[in-house]
């Protein structure tokens, strides 16, 4: 008897220690609810001492007693339950969600004697489980209420998930989208072609144009955004569709509008040039109409002057950009044509024109291209006299401010005591004015040969 006694004894402390030892709260409760032990687990949880414990009703130490009478209850009825979810209160850090499972248990003669209860703190799991929840919440609200058209894509192209708009943009129901494959809208790519695309997207997020067919018939421009993602372990594509349709259309329309505009531009620029032509052919009629050199010389300026413009026009009508013009293929041309005009060339006389890529639109272009040419007919005209040889540099350089023209010679240079502002040289006098037209500053200076200089600021403020 006393080997059975010390047997039982030892059994008994082999289970308080396991009791003790255990992280979850654990209780023994008799059938009347009231708690006949603790481990020190449950001190913790509950935050009430060991010896107060002790004969105190189990259902108080909850935030619902009655559903922990109706657990222990059961408990008695059935002899066991398992996951009751009950929250546990403490005096400072409030409730704790826990599951309790509970068991009766019984004497040797199969009497029950009370019901033993374990619980397992779950707050962290069901914080953890109202996060997703309530993000899993947002998600669908995004999904539900953004205007571009979000699907979710297996690598063979099957609709795994999509939005309300985008059932809305291709015109079918949840329903029917659930079951559809892209192939099945997308009216540019093959089933072939779509799913190497697919597969192209996981890992690199794509941004692409394509057209998908509604169910009416109806084809539209789609912008498509995709990205591969994982989903229970598999790869897929998250798409995001955007109909672009309008958009396309209006850019279309505009682009019509500039076709036509840039046509009537250059048709623009065209008849200006042969009027300007027109003109300057009645001109060389009248002068031959003359007997007076000095009126014959007059018409021949203002001759050569309409040239200048009308050349410019013409450089524009032939110009990839009927808005600007490279100026220094204009200079080329305007150079040579100056230079035969007074009977001059190669060997004799050099051009040299640098400058080129600069391009200047027609509101600096018309009067730099006059002023232009008058410092290139005085140079031809005064710097190289019989039978003096030499050059002419003509350079246009851009800096961070403006622009820079510039019109060099080697030639005889000004005679002693030049003073501009008295000069009473038309030409000169016309390229202060244009050089005040530019916003810009006019200085010529001499030394070996004569060297003008227009200083003016880019051409967006020029005018």
């Amino acid at each position: 008897m006393r080997r059975k006694t010390a047997a039982l004894g030892l059994v008994a402390a082999y289970s308080r220690s396991l009791i003790e030892a255990t992280l979850d709260p654990m209780a023994t409760v008799a059938l009347d609810g009231t708690i006949t032990d603790v481990n020190e687990a449950f001190v913790e949880a509950t935050g009430v001492a060991r010896e107060h414990l002790a004969g105190a009703q189990f259902s108080t130490l909850f935030t619902e007693p009655a559903k922990a009478v109706e657990a222990l209850r059961r408990v008695g009825a059935v002899g066991a339950i398992r996951n009751e979810e009950l929250a546990i209160r403490h005096p400072s850090r409030g409730p704790t969600d826990v599951l309790c499972h509970g068991t009766v248990y019984r004497n040797a003669s199969g009497e029950v004697l009370g019901v033993l209860v374990a619980a397992r703190d779950v707050t962290e799991r069901h914080a953890t489980l109202r996060r997703l929840a309530a993000e899993n919440l947002k998600n669908e609200t995004l999904l539900r209420s953004t205007s571009d058209g979000i699907h979710i894509l297996t690598l063979d192209g099957d609709v795994v998930e999509a939005n309300g708009a985008f059932c809305r943009m291709l015109g079918y129901s949840p329903d029917e989208m659930a079951s559809m494959n892209v192939s099945q809208w997308d009216a540019q790519w093959s089933a072939d072609e779509l799913r190497t695309r697919i597969a192209d997207f996981i890992g690199t997020p794509t941004l692409f144009e394509t057209r998908h067919r509604r169910r009416d018939g109806q084809v539209i421009d789609v912008e498509v955004n995709g990205v591969g993602v994982e989903i229970d372990g598999a790869p897929m594509l998250f798409a995001s569709a955007r109909d672009v349709t309008a958009r396309r259309q209006a850019e279309a329309a505009v682009q019509r509008s500039l076709r036509e505009k840039e046509t009537l531009l250059r048709e623009i620029h065209h008849r200006v040039k042969n009027n300007m032509q027109v003109v300057s052919s009645l001109l060389d009629l009248q002068a031959q109409q003359t007997a007076d050199p000095a009126l014959a010389l007059s018409f021949a300026v203002a001759q050569r002057r309409i040239k200048a413009m009308a050349l410019l026009h013409q450089t524009l009508y032939q110009s990839a950009d009927v808005a600007s013009i490279d100026f220094a293929d204009y200079l080329r041309t305007l150079a040579h044509e100056t230079m035969a005009a007074h009977g001059l060339g190669a060997p004799r006389i050099a051009v040299n024109v640098r400058g080129r890529g600069i391009k200047l639109d027609l509101v600096a272009a018309v009067p730099c291209a006059l002023a232009a040419s008058e410092l290139l007919s005085n140079a031809f005209k005064y710097a190289f006299p019989m039978p003096r040889v030499g050059a002419v540099d003509i350079d246009l350089v851009e800096h961070a401010d403006g622009y820079t023209l510039t019109v060099c010679d080697d030639g005889v240079g000004l005679p002693d005591g030049f003073d501009l502002s008295a000069s009473r040289s038309l030409g000169l006098k016309l390229v202060s004015v244009l050089a005040g037209q530019l916003r810009g500053t006019f200085h010529l200076t001499s030394g070996a040969g004569v060297r003008a200089e227009i200083r003016f600021p880019l051409t967006g403020d020029s005018g």
